[in-house]
């Protein structure tokens, strides 16, 4: 946006006074007229960060939900459906990256869908405020399909900034995945974006599986 220059009241006067005066009046009395506003340059971002390919594998399907962080914004809950382990609500430790940890595991079969759900809020103490893809400073995760990668922008009026880049599954025959991205947010903080995507394959017998990712944001990466 151009910068705006609001002159003073005197100078608006003095102006004035300058155009009416008779021409006899010596042009050097009159004060210069102000610069042109100049936009200034954007500070240079820092390059996005890139996921290792190893945190992205075909050994099991889940799916993902996030269902909210804590109020610090360092620990998320999610409800995973795993092929292998079933369907179970987890706390995850934010600190940790790409692939944040699991602490602690609420097995729906061992307590029933309700019960899980509310043994895992009540341990996280959520944050009350929903999961935003949009933090306070207005600054928005957006995703892009590139050709070997999901490239995971901030993007604030008409600049983006790439911040991730994930890796992406290729078959045998070297086709790229299908990509969706179920959920960007925001931890309540602004200082960690949570992604969860899902790839799917459709040669041989197919896969389809949703991946967890946490990417720690610093001021120096968001120059808006």
């Amino acid at each position: 946006m151009p910068l705006r220059h609001v002159l003073p009241v005197v100078v608006s006067a003095l102006l004035a006074a300058c155009a009416s005066a008779p021409t006899s009046v010596p042009s050097a009395d009159c004060p210069a007229a102000p610069p042109c506003p100049v936009c200034p340059t954007p500070a240079p971002a820092s390059p996005p960060n890139r996921v290792d390919s190893s945190t992205v594998t075909t050994d099991r399907q889940r799916g993902i939900e996030l269902v909210a962080f804590s109020i610090d914004g360092r620990r998320a809950l999610v409800r995973v459906s795993d092929s292998a382990s079933g369907d179970a609500y987890q706390q995850v430790d934010l600190d940790v990256s790409p692939i944040p940890k699991v602490e602690k595991t609420w097995r729906v079969e061992e307590y029933g869908e309700d019960a899980a759900r509310a043994k895992a809020l009540k341990a996280l103490k959520p944050h009350p405020g929903p999961p935003s893809q949009q933090n306070a400073a207005g600054i928005t995760l957006v995703a892009a399909d590139a050709q070997d990668t999901i490239i995971i922008f901030a993007m604030k009026g008409e600049r983006a900034i790439p911040l991730a880049l994930l890796p992406r599954l290729v078959d045998g025959d070297k086709r790229p995945a299908e990509v969706n991205i179920p959920k960007l947010a925001w931890d309540p903080s602004g200082t960690r974006a949570l992604i969860i995507h899902e790839q799917i394959l459709t040669a041989d017998q197919g896969f389809r599986s949703a991946f967890l990712h946490v990417v720690p944001i610093t001021a120096e990466a968001l120059p808006f």
